[in-house]
């Protein structure tokens, strides 16, 4: 069993029960709908570039997206990323949905500092996107990344401009310790 969880600066959100793709196999979106609405969750976090069509299905049973998992490579092609995870908040906006980060470093070695700086610029390109679309961003820290650690997370969060939030997933914490 595991948890995550999310912090934020803004106002509060009800709070909402929701399970992860990663536990939903390969279920097309309306077999995802009847489930949760069976069991009684309030939504799914799915992965980056579900959102529409889960929404599509989701959302005439009450039902929402209320994340999506994406992860940067801060050493690959950021404009193409950035845009793949842009469009992913206009296709959450309107709704309850958030942007859960994972951060990464790929192969080869490049200085932590350039990887910092890289990231700083990414979050801040998605924060303006935050406030176009309502779609809030949350750092998710998973082990074996770059951004590996809550602890990590925040910091990044705090160094951003306002709005980005921090994940807590109990699964990776435990990871680490």
């Amino acid at each position: 069993c595991w948890q995550v969880e999310g912090w934020w600066d803004r106002a509060p959100r009800e709070r909402s029960f929701m399970a992860m793709h990663t536990g939903l196999g390969r279920l097309a979106p309306p077999e995802v709908a009847a489930l949760l609405e069976e069991l009684g969750y309030d939504g799914v976090g799915c992965g980056l570039g579900d959102a529409a069509t889960l929404r599509s299905a989701l959302e005439p049973l009450g039902l929402d997206v209320l994340s999506s998992y994406a992860t940067l490579d801060l050493t690959g092609d950021q404009d193409a990323q950035l845009g793949r995870i842009e469009a992913e908040m206009d296709a959450l906006a309107g709704g309850f949905g958030e942007i859960w980060l994972a951060i990464r470093a790929g192969d080869g070695a490049v200085e932590d500092g350039v990887l910092r700086r890289t990231a700083e610029r990414a979050v801040a390109r998605l924060l303006e996107q935050e406030r176009r679309t309502g779609v809030g961003l949350a750092l998710y820290p998973h082990t074996g990344f770059w951004l590996a650690t809550t602890e990590e997370a925040v910091t990044l969060a705090k160094s951003a401009p306002p709005g980005a939030g921090a994940c807590f997933n109990l699964c990776h914490y435990l990871r680490r310790s």
